[in-house]
């Protein structure tokens, strides 16, 4: 499993992961993932990298950063069932800042989103049966 989540930062990240991944859209937020190249000897210390889009039109900047903050904690909660060897884009759509719009519907919508884009792995479920 990851130890945590990289961060896409240049807006060539951005641009390759545009270019050669997959589009998902959703209601609340849409969805860009491309596969990076990987070496056996990296399968393990190659997190995840995740990026974010928050354009103007979604309102004022109090508005874009509520967006950008429930991204991150669906991302945050998600973290150990992504795969080490992807780059994703999440761009968030106009109903993500409409008024009512809770954690729960974003994480749900973000499940819904990496399960159609092939990239989420199963829950791991702990036995309790052996405590």
């Amino acid at each position: 499993m990851p130890a945590g989540l990289g961060r896409l930062r240049s807006a060539e990240e951005f641009e390759r992961v545009k270019r050669e991944g997959g589009y998902w859209r959703g209601r609340l937020c849409a969805l860009n993932a491309a596969r990076r190249a990987i070496t056996q000897d990296d399968w393990q210390t190659n997190p995840p990298k995740v990026g974010y889009i928050t354009p103007r039109r979604l309102g004022k900047a109090v508005h874009r950063n509520r967006a950008r903050r429930l991204l991150r904690e669906s991302v945050r909660l998600l973290a150990g069932r992504l795969p080490p060897h992807w780059d994703i884009v999440l761009i968030a759509q106009r109903e993500l800042v409409k008024p009512g719009v809770r954690m729960r519907d974003v994480q749900d919508e973000l499940i819904w989103l990496l399960t159609k884009a092939h990239i989420l792995m199963p829950a791991q479920t702990q036995d309790h049966n052996q405590i």
